[in-house]
């Protein structure tokens, strides 16, 4: 092996020592134990998704959701642009929506809309009644 996949193992393995536990740091100095290495995936984090678009885009993304006058607009610019589940959960995930992962895109899409758009028409409604 060269040195420098031994430093990335080495790099490894200090790392997962860190992660020990002081009970399990003694386990390791009693003879009784041993230590068996097991390499797994790891699992997406939500920084790496949250990398799908960045504070820029987002911030431009929200901006023109709230630009919108109609719910229809607001539908026609998510459908153009982000069509798929993965970028609607990030934008729902931003407004503070709650997202399953048995939600279909269409609903995401709508509570989107809804938390946008819908928001403002309806406050809008509201503020011409209480004028009145």
């Amino acid at each position: 092996m060269s040195d420098e996949t031994n430093s990335v193992l080495m790099d490894k393995v200090f790392e997962a020592l860190d992660k020990l536990s002081p009970q399990e740091l003694e386990r390791l100095l009693d003879p009784k134990y041993e230590v068996i290495i097991k390499v797994i995936r790891v699992k997406q984090s939500k920084e790496i998704s949250q990398a799908i678009l960045d504070n820029d885009e987002m911030q431009n993304i929200l901006a023109r959701l709230n630009d919108c006058g109609q719910r229809d607009e607001a539908h026609e610019f998510l459908i153009s642009h982000y069509p798929t589940k993965k970028y609607l959960q990030r934008i729902a995930q931003e407004l503070e929506i709650l997202v399953s992962k048995s939600d279909k895109v269409a609903e995401l899409r709508e509570r989107i809309v809804e938390a946008t758009v819908g928001a403002k028409i309806r406050s809008k409604a509201i503020q011409k009644i209480d004028s009145k």
